[in-house]
């Protein structure tokens, strides 16, 4: 029992350090990506990164975003799958991106082992994040059920923050 306490430690602690060196090559090289080519590509190069098998979905969203639309949907996508790979303990994700009439829907979904708290820090942060552009989040994550973290944000969302100022 000592030993197997010992290397769940040692595979836990090296889960991290890889989380670690992704979020910081991601924070250094996607930006450019996201810039150049958009949020869909931009979260299909997170997923194809991922350690958890992840499929992507892409509907309605033909065109280009208003830049903080899609830096924010960034920034959910990928927190979530981060939480997805440090506290999931998933075999699968699947997510979703889709305009629904005005809005942006971003849909991260697992099987994992559910329980996710919205009143954590991380979570909190996603909320605080979408309510800054009128965006909302959701979460649903029944212990042993999976979780599901579906976060909506006006498509227009660069206008509605213009006319505040």
């Amino acid at each position: 029992a000592g030993r197997v306490r010992r290397d769940a430690t040692r595979l836990r602690e090296e889960v991290e350090a890889v989380l670690d060196d992704l979020r910081g090559l991601v924070h250094r090289l996607v930006p450019a990506l996201l810039t150049e080519r958009g949020l869909p590509d931009a979260t299909a190069w997170l997923v194809a990164r991922m350690p958890v098998p992840t499929e992507l979905a892409v509907r309605g969203l033909d065109g280009r975003l208003p830049s903080i639309v899609e830096s924010t949907g960034y920034f959910v996508v990928s927190e979530a799958l981060a939480n997805v790979v440090k506290h999931a303990r998933a075999s699968r994700c699947e997510i979703e991106l889709a305009v629904v009439e005005d809005r942006v829907r971003i849909v991260v979904a697992d099987d994992g082992v559910g329980g996710a708290d919205p009143r954590a820090p991380g979570l909190r942060g996603l909320s605080d994040r979408l309510g800054a552009v009128d965006g909302t989040l959701a979460i649903e994550s029944p212990a042993g059920g999976g979780t599901r973290l579906v976060a909506e944000l006006p498509a227009t969302a660069a206008e509605r923050i213009r006319a505040q100022v």
